[in-house]
């Protein structure tokens, strides 16, 4: 992986739409792919509630629900209130490698579980994408969904946590990934504490890693 730049920037853009969201995440993924910013992680939270598909959606996950179709991979999922989302707009290569996007994948999934096993949550990983907890407040649960898409050697999409209860009444409308959805839980903390921790993980991986507001990523894109 590869930067002409030697700092990241992060942006949290407090509670937003999905809809929205897509169109900052896709300018803000236009301007690294033309190497004009540096990779970038978004934090966001949607509202209203919304159910996205994947390439590989099947129908019978989500009967009678009106869904967006994205470019990630994957299935079914719901983003809503009580789940915050981490979107790394992240150069991942410039000749491509089919080792670099798998290797990129899980450098994201350890950014969220080393933040997770510092708050001392069990985090493993099923057979499915996605990251479990095996000691949230009701047992052993898929806490995260994993989805992301490489366009022009650049990451978008990303990884969602359930961070309380409000964000499981979603996923009982559909089979989350294919899955049962009592499968799904949440961790019972604070978005705050969530997404301090990550942002610690983050400049673990990157450590000139700064936060700036959206005003400041506007006249950065100029």
């Amino acid at each position: 992986m590869t930067s002409h730049f030697t700092s990241s920037q992060l942006i949290d853009l407090g509670v937003m739409s999905f809809e929205d969201t897509l169109k900052i995440q896709k300018k803000i993924h236009f301007l690294r792919s033309e190497d004009r910013i540096p990779d970038t992680f978004i934090f966001v939270e949607h509202n209203p509630g919304v159910y996205t598909i994947g390439r590989n959606s099947k129908k019978e996950n989500f009967p009678g629900i009106n869904a967006i179709e994205i470019e990630r991979g994957g299935d079914v999922t719901y983003h809503g209130p009580g789940q915050l989302v981490f979107y790394p707009v992240v150069r991942v290569f410039r000749t491509y490698n089919n080792i670099d996007i798998p290797e990129f994948v899980k450098r994201m999934e350890n950014i969220i579980t080393r933040a997770l096993e510092r708050m001392n949550f069990r985090t493993h990983f099923g057979e499915e994408p996605g990251i479990w907890v095996n000691n949230t407040p009701d047992g052993d649960r898929k806490t995260c969904s994993v989805g992301m898409k490489i366009r022009d050697g650049v990451s978008f999409h990303g990884i969602s946590i359930n961070y309380s209860p409000e964000s499981i009444k979603g996923f009982m409308k559909i089979r989350p990934c294919g899955l049962d959805p009592q499968v799904m839980g949440f961790l019972g903390i604070s978005r705050d504490e969530l997404e301090k921790n990550i942002i610690m993980s983050i400049r673990e991986e990157y450590p000139e890693t700064r936060k700036i507001s959206l005003e400041e990523m506007e006249y950065l894109s100029d």
